[in-house]
Order: structure tokens, then C-alpha cells, then sequence
């Protein structure tokens, strides 16, 4: 009771954030979406879109949007799993924790862990590309599933549209209404003892479709949105390019 009490210390200043990070992998996709195990792609004049569910973080989530993108794909992919399932059983969470005066604060790497817990308010942050691999790997092996997540950080514009045009989503990272990156005043010790500022506005989405010059999203608070490419392709740059992709196990 005594730790619970303590993190609802922490200042309203830190504000609610959602999350990626990890070394990118090499993968090759087989397309096998286009056999029918996957929905189909529906076609536009100069992009693509798939038809991804919106799924809403809010009233358990309000910083689950990870969990909640994660499942919107899994559910595309064909599998009936709530984002409060991947919280509870997949998605790896290390709690923030504070010394006896409250004062110092010390949590985890959100690459290794999401830092704190995402039903809570004021006491949950976020994670990046890591631990969502992980927990889609998890979930996907569970399944004997032959698909597989993948963690592609570092890609480009059309390295994303090109995924689209294979068939499956990807969940990205920006801010929250593409507003401009911001970093909260609060901050942690890592394990590392490194000082770690959180951003503040961070969000997790699920890039669905391109057309012209625009990009469509599923974000877990707003539902379905179309911003400016070149818009998100800045906030999705300064916040680390952080992405997760799926593709079949060719193994």
C-alpha cells in the first residue's frame, strides 16, 4: 500500500504517455495473404487500404494503446484477443518504484518493459517496439500461428507502404494529433542508472493505408484518421521511427 501511495505521488505534470524501441530484424514477408488467410486488400487509385477494427483504449486503457493496437492486428490476422489479455498476460510491465521519501523514482527500459501499468492514470507510461514483439510472439506461438512479429524501427516511408501493399497493418509510433514531440519533467532511473525523460505525448497506432499524399491510421483514441505523410513521417522520425511489423514464418 505504501509503494501504491507513493506513485500517486508523482506530479499531474507527468503527463499520460503511449509508446518503441529494439534492434531492427531482417525478415522476408511470403505475401501469403493473398491465398485468402489474411482479409483482403481493398484496392484505391494510388494506395492501398485494409480494414483494420477500431478498437478503443479508453475506459480500461487510458495508457494501452500499445495493447490496444496490438490487438486490432492480431484480430485482423484472424484471432479474437482483447488488449486487456495482451496487458495482463502477454505484454511484459515493470512497475515505477520510488525511494522512501518519494523523491527518486527508478523503472525500467520501456525497450526491456512497459514502465508502470497502462490501466492506471498517472502511473503508467508506456513501452516501445520490444515488448510488443514479444507479446505478439508469444500470443502467435500459443496459437501455433505461422505468423510472426517483427520489430522494423528504422523504416522508411515506403518501406511502411510497402508492408500495406502486402496485406497487413503496421503499428507505428507518433504523437499524440501529430502534435509536436514533448518530453514530461518527471523522469526515471534506469537499470543502467542512466536518467531517463519520458515523452510526454507519445502514442501507438496502426498504420492501415496510404493514398495520394496522406496516411491512414487506427488510433485507439480518435478511431479511424487520415493525416498528412509527410506530417507523420516527421513526429514518426523524432520520436525514433519506431515500428512493428507481421509477416509469415517461412521457416
Amino acid at each position: 500500500m505504501e509503494k501504491r501511495a507513493l506513485r500517486l505521488l508523482v506530479p499531474l505534470l507527468a503527463l499520460l504517455v503511449l509508446g518503441a524501441d529494439s534492434p531492427s530484424v531482417e525478415w522476408k514477408s511470403t505475401a501469403r495473404w493473398k491465398t485468402g488467410l489474411v482479409k483482403s486488400v481493398m484496392a484505391v487509385d494510388t494506395g492501398t487500404s485494409l480494414d483494420v477494427e477500431e478498437l478503443c483504449q479508453y475506459p480500461e486503457l487510458p495508457n494501452g494503446c500499445e495493447a490496444t493496437s496490438l490487438a486490432a492486428v492480431l484480430r485482423f490476422l484472424g484471432y479474437d484477443v482483447t488488449a486487456l489479455e495482451l496487458v495482463y498476460g502477454y505484454i511484459p510491465s515493470e512497475p515505477i518504484t520510488y525511494s522512501e521519501d518519494g523523491m527518486i523514482a527508478c523503472g525500467p527500459d520501456p525497450a526491456e518493459a512497459y514502465a508502470g501499468w497502462p490501466e492506471e492514470g498517472y502511473t503508467g507510461f508506456y513501452c516501445f517496439a520490444g515488448p510488443v514483439v514479444q507479446a505478439a510472439n508469444q500470443y502467435l506461438a500459443e496459437q501455433n500461428s505461422g505468423w510472426r512479429a517483427v520489430d522494423i524501427t528504422g523504416a522508411s516511408a515506403l518501406d511502411l507502404m510497402r508492408r500495406l501493399d502486402e496485406g497487413t497493418p503496421v503499428i507505428v509510433w507518433a504523437t499524440l494529433n501529430m502534435d509536436t514531440r514533448l518530453f514530461s519533467s518527471f523522469h526515471w532511473t534506469l537499470p543502467s542508472g542512466e536518467e531517463y525523460y519520458p515523452f510526454s505525448n507519445l502514442h501507438c497506432m496502426v498504420l492501415t493505408g496510404y493514398e495520394g499524399d496522406t496516411f491512414t491510421l487506427m488510433d485507439p483514441i480518435e478511431g479511424t484518421v487520415t493525416v498528412d505523410r509527410e506530417q507523420f513521417m516527421s513526429r514518426y522520425w523524432t520520436t525514433g521511427e519506431r515500428a512493428v511489423a507481421f509477416g509469415e514464418d517461412s521457416q
